[in-house]
């Protein structure tokens, strides 16, 4: 399971209209960190990749699915109970992926504040 890195050692889900998504891409570049940039919503991740990313940002896809939704940004009156249905709307949806997200092979942070990158960067 898992995707390999063959280029980066990381990857970072990246808005550019989002300005938490800029700071920290601009702390990994300062760094010269190297990584993948993912510009989500231009290349939506498929469902597969969601529930990996939930699993590797939360210990397991009810809570990861939990933390990748941008609940302020939830139509009001959604019934969204389950970690089935974050992840669909998700796929649906991707606008609604809280961001930045920066990932390596085996784990991942929503990185609010986006200072966390480098936290996330160091401890590898």
């Amino acid at each position: 399971m898992g995707h390999t890195f063959a280029m980066a050692a990381y990857r970072l889900y990246f808005n550019p209209a989002c300005s938490k998504c800029r700071t920290a891409r601009s702390l990994l570049d300062e760094r010269d960190i190297d990584y993948e940039l993912v510009p989500y919503l231009e290349s939506p991740p498929a469902r597969e990749e969601l529930v990996e990313l939930a699993r590797l940002v939360g210990g397991d896809e009810e809570r990861g699915s939990t933390l990748l939704l941008r609940e302020k940004d939830v139509p009001e009156g959604s019934a969204i109970t389950t970690s089935h249905q974050r992840l669909d709307l998700l796929v649906s949806e991707p606008r609604l992926l809280e961001r930045p997200i920066l990932r390596d092979a085996n784990r991942a942070i929503v990185a609010r504040p986006p200072e966390l990158v480098i936290e996330f960067v160091q401890s590898t």
